[in-house]
């Protein structure tokens, strides 16, 4: 048993390595998929060799065709999520036929087939069987599929928050940027949840996991989700906390359509308990939602598109209390103007190819924002953001036990944080007017105005290889994925100044010396414009070895490495690019094990061991591309801090 152990280990990193080297195209993991394996056996309990095994999705029609092995297995991977009926066929039996077998993303569904003698005319139906268990896998986690996010309200119509219905996961509404709400997975941190939809990544790569998904999904267009909590298999990379793996909606051969509208206004809201002792007016909260989704065939069996539509107009009451000067409480509210798009087009060029192309965009702007209760109005700010994301996925069956799964995948962020004055006077942060922090609320202009533009550009590649009969079955992986992370980063901050009140709350009087301002901050001499070129690379070999029908092993390892060169003119800590730093020893074992206790898996013991490294927020360059060393511009503060002007000589 050993030896064969070692012999796994071997030939699994060494095929990696050789797999790596063979790829032109970069690639990693089949994720937004799940698997069909099973076994044919005849009525005597001996296996059959030679059956045609016909997979088909109840819903579209596309349909998976193998042949069982010299053993009677079988196996198909990259399956889109959804009911597929299985079908079995042999010269001398009748025919096998079984509906709504359940594949769910990222999940090994086992089904074994059982032939009986007789005319191939002959048909043996089997229905109404308990759920099948995934005895095959160590990790851990839980998924949501649509009829369950359709029959749970949801606080803001992202799917993130339904991932809090799982052990271990909590969520976190975001209450600033819309659709930024986040998870906490077995107590890490947010930033260390990594996105995935469709098999590509969706992740914010300037806050990572901290702000949630880059592109929101609408909860009608997710078609289910699986989220892994611990022990990833090592096709999952760049995170240390939770994979959330989200598949989108695929339209089926039915015209099907859904259309929504919900209504909140004033007359539905009362004043909360800080502005019923303030007796401030009822602010003029509203909440319209409408939309709808449509999908069906282009031509049946074979090409099928869906749509997604999806309209947000509201205003969240915020309520204003600055104690120390009454007269400045107030509420108002924050408006959220949000549009988004969603459209897939399915197509299955033969048994053997099929093809898919998801677009999805949303504009989420906002005005009037008080992330703080102790703004005035006229420190309000504004936001505009828009996310898009685009994958386009080739699926090829290569003979009867290999499959190759190629995908090539856009995301881009563009988000501008600002005060409204510097959007109405063309950009123009230096004549704006002041911020002023007095000692216990903030007024005048905001000293915010910065834009970011991240990328990426991502390519991805897997390749599945089914190995029955050898000591048990083998469903080995190779893979490896390419980023192209460019960021681009404009920073206006405090270009129109912020003066300082650290001894009163009262307005500026010439006559009282304690209302003079003690301290000025102020971005010289013009704004940061600043690139950073990001680079990641990472490549997995793993290999899930069921040794027999109850004992199932896995073994993997992952190598990423991650670029990530500043090479501004001027750096003087890295003047020349090729001497900055890499990050290249992240190499990530990954091994574990599930056992069913019985033969019908009624109870499943699994465990597992493995290394996983997070990635870099770009987040953490911030300061130093905007205000550090190497910037072209910083901010300085009179008097600086710990230093008496008076004592500085040159």
């Amino acid at each position: 048993m050993w030896r064969t152990l070692m012999r796994q280990v071997t030939w699994v990193f060494a095929a990696g390595i050789a797999m790596w080297l063979w790829t032109a195209a970069p690639a990693t993991a089949q994720q937004g998929t799940g698997e069909l394996r099973g076994r044919v056996l005849d009525q005597q309990g001996a296996v059959l060799p030679g059956v045609a095994i016909v997979a088909k999705n109840e819903g579209s029609g596309q349909y998976r065709e193998i042949v069982s092995g010299a053993d009677g297995s079988f196996f198909m991977s990259a399956l889109i999520p959804g009911n597929y009926e299985i079908t079995a066929q042999l010269a001398g039996f009748k025919k096998y036929q079984r509906g709504g077998v359940r594949v769910e993303v990222g999940k090994t569904q086992s089904v074994d087939v059982q032939l009986q003698v007789g005319a191939i005319e002959q048909e043996v139906t089997v229905s109404a069987e308990s759920p099948i268990v995934d005895t095959t896998t160590k990790q851990l986690g839980g998924s949501v599929q649509v009829q369950e996010l359709a029959d749970v309200p949801s606080v803001n119509r992202n799917f993130t928050s339904y991932l809090s219905l799982l052990p271990g996961v909590t969520a976190t509404i975001s209450t600033d940027s819309f659709g930024a709400d986040s998870i906490r997975v077995n107590g890490q941190a947010t930033q260390n949840a990594n996105y995935m939809l469709d098999g590509a990544g969706n992740n914010d790569n300037f806050n990572n996991g901290n702000g949630g998904a880059q592109a929101r999904i609408p909860v009608e267009a997710v078609q289910e989700f699986q989220l892994l909590t611990s022990q990833f298999d090592a096709e999952f990379g760049q995170s240390s906390g939770g994979i959330v793996n989200a598949v989108s909606r695929q339209g089926t051969n039915k015209l099907h359509g859904t259309a929504f509208f919900f209504d909140q206004n004033q007359s539905m809201t009362v004043r909360d308990y800080f502005a019923q002792q303030q007796n401030l007016p009822k602010p003029d909260a509203r909440q319209m939602q409408w939309g709808g989704w449509l999908g069906g065939p282009i031509v049946k069996d074979k090409l099928h598109y869906f749509a997604n539509l999806e309209r947000i107009d509201q205003n969240r009451g915020r309520t204003i209390n600055i104690p120390a000067r009454p007269e400045l409480n107030f509420t108002d509210f924050t408006h959220d103007n949000v549009w988004n798009y969603m459209v897939r087009v399915d197509h299955q060029i033969s048994a053997n190819n099929t093809w898919a192309v998801r677009w999805l965009r949303e504009s989420s702007p906002q005005t009037n924002q008080f992330p703080n209760t102790n703004w005035t109005p006229a420190r309000a700010e504004q936001e505009n953001d828009v996310d898009w994301t685009v994958v386009g996925t080739l699926s090829s069956v290569i003979a009867n036990t290999r499959v190759n799964t190629f995908k090539v995948s856009y995301t881009h962020e563009d988000v501008f944080f600002g005060n409204p004055g510097y959007f109405d006077n063309g950009g123009d942060q230096a004549t704006l007017a002041p911020q002023l922090n007095h000692q216990t609320f903030v007024d005048g202009a905001s000293t915010r105005a910065n834009r970011r533009q991240d990328p990426a550009y991502q390519l991805d590649e897997t390749f599945s290889w089914f190995l029955p009969g050898k000591k048990g079955d083998h469903d080995v992986k190779f893979g490896a994925s390419y980023y192209n992370l460019p960021l681009h980063q404009f920073n206006a901050d405090t270009l129109n100044g912020s003066f300082g009140f650290s001894a009163s709350d009262k307005d500026f009087d010439r006559n009282d010396p304690r209302t003079y301002p003690d301290r000025l901050t102020i971005r010289v001499p013009v704004a940061s414009d600043f690139y950073v070129k990001g680079t990641e690379v990472g490549v997995f070999a793993q290999d899930k070895w069921k040794v027999n029908s109850r004992l199932t092993t896995s073994l993997g390892l992952r190598y990423d490495v991650e670029i990530v060169p500043i090479d501004q003119t001027g750096n003087y800590l890295f003047a020349d690019p090729k001497t900055y730093p890499i990050d290249k020893n992240n190499v990530s074992p990954r091994m574990g094990a599930s056992y069913a206790l019985d033969q019908a898996a009624t109870a499943v013991v699994r465990g597992g061991w493995g290394l996983y490294y997070q990635k870099t927020a770009y987040s953490n360059f911030s300061n130093l591309v905007s205000a550090g060393a190497i910037a072209n511009s910083f901010t300085v503060s009179f008097p600086a801090n710990n230093v008496d002007p008076a004592t500085v000589r040159s």
